[in-house]
C-alpha cells in the first residue's frame, strides 16, 4: 500500500510539475484510485465480520516483530460450541456469536493486537509484546474466567438464543530461541488440547 500511496504522490507532482490543474479531471482519476487501492488494501488484511486483522495481517505483523521476538506472546483461542450453533440453528446466529466474542476480546484487551484468523478464520489470535508467564495468565484469566459462567444473548430476526461464552485456549511466549511462527505452532498445539478437553462439555 505504501508503495501505492508514493507512486500516486509522484503523479500528482509530476502533474502540478507540468502546470495541470488541480480541477483537471485526471486528478480526480488519481484520486479514485487511491481510494480503490486502501479499499482493496483495507479489505485484503481484515476480516470483513468483526473488523479485525485476518490471517494475512497477522502474519505480516509476526515477520514485522520477528528480529525482536524475544519475549511476544501468542494467545489463540477458539469459541466452544461454534460449529454447533451454526449447524443447529444456523450462520446468521454463528456470525452472531463471532461478533460477540470479538466485542468480549476487544474489551478485555484494549491494547494489543487482535485478529480472527485460522484455517477457516473460526480462531482469534492475540499478540502481545513484553509478555511472561505471570502476564499471560492475567490475560487468559480476564478472557476466559470472566465469561465462562455467564450467559449471552445472540439475537437476530428470528429469534434469541443464550447460551455461555466459552473459549478453548492455547498460548506461548517466544524465548528468543525459536521462530515467532514456531511460537504460533505452540499456541495452537496447546490450543487444539484445550478443544480435546472441552470436547466433552456441553453447551
Amino acid at each position: 500500500m505504501a508503495n501505492i500511496t508514493e507512486k500516486v504522490e509522484s503523479l500528482r507532482i509530476e502533474l502540478r510539475r507540468l502546470n495541470i490543474p488541480e480541477g483537471n479531471p485526471v486528478f480526480g482519476a488519481i484520486n479514485e484510485i487511491e481510494l480503490q487501492a486502501s479499499r482493496d488494501y483495507y479489505e485484503a488484511r481484515t476480516d470483513l465480520l468483526t473488523g479485525l486483522g485476518n490471517e494475512r495481517s497477522l502474519n505480516a505483523l509476526l515477520e514485522k516483530l520477528e528480529p525482536e521476538r524475544e519475549g511476544i506472546g501468542i494467545i489463540a483461542l477458539d469459541i466452544k460450541g461454534l460449529k454447533r450453533v451454526n449447524d443447529f440453528y444456523s450462520r446468521n446466529y454463528g456470525d452472531c456469536l463471532i461478533m460477540a466474542a470479538s466485542q468480549h476480546i476487544k474489551q478485555s484487551i484494549r491494547h494489543e493486537d487482535i485478529f480472527r484468523a485460522g484455517n477457516k478464520a473460526d480462531e482469534f489470535y492475540i499478540v502481545s509484546g513484553n509478555m511472561t508467564d505471570e502476564t499471560q495468565l492475567s490475560m487468559l484469566k480476564r478472557l476466559i474466567d470472566s465469561r465462562c459462567l455467564e450467559c449471552i444473548e445472540i439475537r437476530n430476526d428470528f429469534g434469541t438464543v443464550r447460551m455461555p461464552l466459552v473459549f478453548a485456549h492455547g498460548s506461548s511466549v517466544n524465548n528468543g530461541l525459536t521462530s515467532l511462527y514456531e511460537t504460533k505452532l505452540e499456541a495452537e498445539r496447546k490450543l487444539n488440547e484445550s478443544k480435546r478437553e472441552l470436547k466433552s462439555r456441553i453447551i
